[in-house]
């Protein structure tokens, strides 16, 4: 056996899980590290790791390291759908697609930007796109980086604006990180997490049955004083700190994260997504990375590990709880730096670029990542209804 095969062979022993039926537990995600020059030389399934963080500064978003991020990402010439034949085409080359759906509106802007929708307003023909694809047996995956909201809460999203959408079918980065803290870290029962983050973070740690602090908890939410230079001290029960996008982020809960995770080097560092910006109300706004993570990651010189787009540590959990065929899985959405770049390195069989949100084509260049199709929206497949 050559010295690859038996590299192959034993990282797959060591990494590949076999994939279980949807509804079962998720099987763990890899809690080991391999080297990129070896992850270079093996098939994706046998790169089931975390591999070591590079800073894009171009776009202020941490990346996971694969082949296809060594340099420009994806087709240089994208594919522009546009004819009710290129429509049939592009949806008969796959049987999943992994759909992004925030998104943000303002009327008094008359801006609307986003995948599925804009506030509170469906897209246009967007309804009748994701009819047509369920009808044709298509399996739909919703998949989100805003961790202020459970798969719990968006189900009641999906529900308002009526569109059809089950628990099951979405896959949101608070999910995502306390699946990794609950079954790949295993946190000890007598361990807890201090969130810097909304309710949607903690009805998932909830789920999984994993106590945490911080959060919502009001008394992390009042103003700093001179007192809590003594009271903010090292506590043991912290098992880790997890970052996501915090609303009420303050001087007194940034303060009780460094202190943490300056303990031990065993407290976890994780972070829901590092997106830099929040699309909402027509505009943008500081995201959970150009935020929590990026404050803390500057202070203590520690990386979080990410567990949102495009850190493939997310696909990674999509395809251990999904029964999901790579080549025939197309990864849909609106930025280029999160949602195209994500399937890239995911290697999937397809990315589309909506040009209804955040990235535009002029931005393909500018940032050296490229769709290998692109729609002017997802309501142009309605064509084909």
């Amino acid at each position: 056996m050559s010295l690859r095969a038996k590299r192959i062979s034993s990282l797959s022993c060591r990494f590949n899980q076999p994939i279980k039926p949807r509804n079962a537990i998720i099987p763990g995600y890899p809690s080991r590290i391999i080297s990129t020059s070896a992850s270079r030389e093996l098939p994706f399934s046998s790169r089931f790791a975390i591999l070591p963080c590079v800073y894009k500064s171009r776009f202020r978003h941490f990346s996971y390291l694969c082949p296809s991020s060594m340099g420009s990402m994806g087709h240089s010439n994208p594919t522009r759908l546009s004819s009710k034949e290129d429509y049939a085409t592009f949806v008969s080359k796959f049987d999943t697609f992994l759909l992004d759906c925030d998104g943000s509106s303002s009327l008094r802007a008359r801006l609307m930007i986003g995948v599925l929708w804009a506030g509170d307003r469906v897209l246009p023909n967007v309804r009748e796109t994701l009819t047509y694809l369920r009808n044709q047996k298509k399996q739909i995956i919703f998949v989100t980086n805003n961790s202020m909201k459970s798969r719990r809460a968006y189900v009641q999203k999906f529900k308002k604006l009526n569109i059809q959408a089950t628990e099951e079918e979405i896959f949101g980065s608070s999910y995502a990180a306390a699946i990794y803290i609950a079954r790949v870290l295993k946190l000890s029962k007598d361990k807890k997490v201090y969130i810097l983050g909304e309710r949607g973070v903690e009805e998932e740690l909830e789920a999984e049955n994993v106590s945490y602090a911080g959060g919502t908890d009001p008394e992390d939410r009042k103003e700093f004083t001179e007192e809590d230079y003594e009271k903010i001290k090292p506590d043991e029960s912290v098992g880790a700190v997890l970052c996501g996008l915090d609303q009420h982020i303050s001087y007194k809960k940034i303060s009780k994260a460094f202190t943490y995770l300056r303990q031990e080097p065993t407290v976890e560092f994780i972070a829901t997504n590092t997106d830099s910006t929040y699309p909402t109300h027509g505009t943008f706004f500081p995201g959970a990375g150009a935020t929590t993570t990026a404050a803390l990651e500057y202070a203590t010189k520690r990386k979080a590990t990410v567990c949102g787009k495009p850190s493939q540590t997310m696909m990674d959990a999509i395809f251990a709880k999904y029964e999901l065929n790579r080549e025939r899985t197309c990864m849909v959405g609106d930025r280029l730096n999160t949602d195209i770049q994500f399937g890239i390195q995911g290697e999937l069989g397809g990315t589309l670029l909506v040009l209804t949100g955040v990235s535009t084509l002029e931005d393909c260049e500018r940032e050296e990542i490229y769709p290998q199709y692109v729609t002017e929206g997802f309501g142009d497949f309605a064509v084909l209804d």
